[in-house]
């Protein structure tokens, strides 16, 4: 079938149920896939050029339908050829819950890897070798490992392959932007309601109305008690005037010559590898505008500019909420953040309470999972006092913190400081 549709010359898409997957993320559960149940699939795929479609509804397709040892996959499939992209054709799949569809046969390895083989049928002579039952969990593990080496492989090939044609101004160039075009493009989301909206207004009113809900919405919140921050942690007088002394140029060719190359560019669209290669001509008037900002407390308006890009949180996004929001910033707008986060980190260990360990260096989250599971071991026992245990689930508190809570807080700290991060109260 594959010789046929590479002679069709023309747009077409292929779906259904392929009875495999294509890598070991597309199943949950069970035995992982071997590299010979993905490399038939994946070699076809590669041949002919086919790239997944944007989905929406449930990621996994199967399911064991075995609730002792449940098995997830994604096996069906909707795959768009080089010619449908390159004409500009866009594809949405909706798949339903695994319950509404027939169930399936599993696939079986039409090979199997030789040493592999050998240990299961010496283990079917022999079923009571401890040795070779143990070795055919290594083997498996190693032929995954193997799967996940292919993959890695063809990613560098294709990178090499970019690096040889990206720019030139070759059919692979416009097969590139075409289908870059198609993957950076939101066809489908998903309401709360469950209903599927396609039409590209009403998309962009969505994750609107989401994020004017979620950010736009203050709340009622209490007055800040002064007095509490004298019961708590705060900063010494030497950590404080550290946090408010000069900048010096110093600091911000340091701060500059941090930021890594390859960070996505501001609305300006210069990078941090533009100010590198050129300091000799644009540090001193870099060094001016950053000690300028710590001098006067105020930004100007274009250098608090930033580009808002939607990021999604996995290849099966279908609703506003798997989408992340970004914001691309100017580099002069980084190097005051990382100034500023760099002072920071100092004090972070002596303000921020130790119950607290994430997000501060030289503390481990791990350690609060092993004091969860100390005290929770003896919530079985019978002769204990009453208690309970509550499951919340935490947003980020960044998305709906109250930016006048947070500046009394630093108040309480340093005088100073607000003036740094709440520019935008007075800018020219």
């Amino acid at each position: 079938m594959s010789e046929k549709l590479l002679e069709l010359g023309q747009p077409w898409i292929i779906l259904g149920d392929f009875n495999c997957v294509k890598s070991p993320a597309e199943k949950q559960l069970g035995v992982p896939p071997t590299w010979y149940e993905l490399k038939d699939f994946a070699d076809c795929c590669l041949a002919l050029g086919l790239h997944d479609a944007q989905t929406t509804g449930c990621y996994y397709t199967w399911y064991s339908n075995n609730n002792s040892n449940p098995v997830w996959c994604k096996l069906d499939q909707v795959l768009l050829s080089n010619d449908w992209l390159e004409a500009g054709f866009h594809c949405t799949a909706h798949f339903n819950p695994p319950g509404c569809l027939s169930d399936h046969s599993s696939v079986r390895a039409k090979e199997a890897d030789l040493a592999l083989q050998d240990a299961q049928t010496h283990l079917e002579s022999n079923p009571g070798d401890a040795t070779v039952r143990d070795s055919l969990g290594d083997l498996r593990k190693k032929t995954t490992f193997l799967a996940e080496a292919k993959r890695h492989f063809y990613f560098q090939k294709a990178k090499i392959h970019f690096l040889k044609q990206g720019d030139r101004n070759t059919k692979f160039f416009h097969d590139m932007v075409k289908r870059n075009a198609a993957r950076n493009s939101i066809l489908a989301i998903t309401k709360a309601d469950g209903s599927i909206i396609t039409s590209a207004p009403e998309i962009a009113q969505e994750f609107v109305n989401f994020y004017t809900s979620l950010l736009g919405t203050e709340d009622q919140t209490l007055p800040v008690d002064d007095g509490v921050f004298h019961w708590g942690p705060s900063l010494t007088s030497e950590l404080a005037s550290n946090l408010c002394r000069a900048v010096t140029p110093a600091e911000v060719k340091t701060a500059v010559f941090q930021i890594s190359d390859n960070k996505a560019p501001g609305p300006d669209g210069y990078t941090s590898c533009f100010f590198k290669k050129t300091w000799n001509i644009v540090g001193d008037l870099v060094c001016r505008a950053v000690m300028d900002f710590f001098r006067s407390g105020r930004m100007l308006r274009q250098l608090n500019h930033t580009i808002i890009a939607l990021v999604p949180k996995s290849e099966h996004s279908p609703s506003v909420a798997d989408y992340r929001p970004i914001s691309c910033c100017n580099v002069i707008y980084k190097v005051i953040t990382k100034i500023i986060a760099d002072r920071f980190s100092p004090a972070l260990m002596q303000l921020i309470d130790s119950s607290q360990a994430a997000f501060v260096g030289g503390r481990n989250i791990t350690d609060n999972i092993f004091l969860a599971q100390e005290m929770v071991r003896q919530y079985s026992r019978k002769r204990i006092s009453p208690r309970c245990t509550i499951n919340i689930d935490l947003r980020k508190a960044f998305d709906s913190v109250s930016w006048t809570f947070l500046s009394r807080v630093l108040h309480g700290g340093v005088e100073r400081l607000p003036a740094w991060i709440f520019p935008g109260e007075e800018r020219p």
